[in-house]
């Protein structure tokens, strides 16, 4: 299930918009980024796991990164 929360106050000047997922079933081996003009910053908040982070700037093509849990 996919959540958006837009931020309010000091953080709305930087964030335009959080993203919240939580995966069901199966997980994936790896994921394609397609190009954008934004900064996507990727928090895995996984329980049992430490915090992992995938930062992606803005890029004209797209790229494939390996997917955890």
């Amino acid at each position: 299930m996919i959540y958006t929360h837009i931020p309010r106050g000091p953080l709305a000047e930087f964030i335009e918009r959080f993203w919240i997922t939580e995966r069901v079933g199966r997980s994936h081996a790896r994921e394609r980024v397609l190009p954008s003009g934004t900064v996507d910053l990727v928090v895995d908040l996984s329980p049992g796991a430490a915090p992992t982070m995938l930062a992606a700037g803005a890029h004209a093509s797209s790229f494939v990164y390996r997917a955890g849990r």
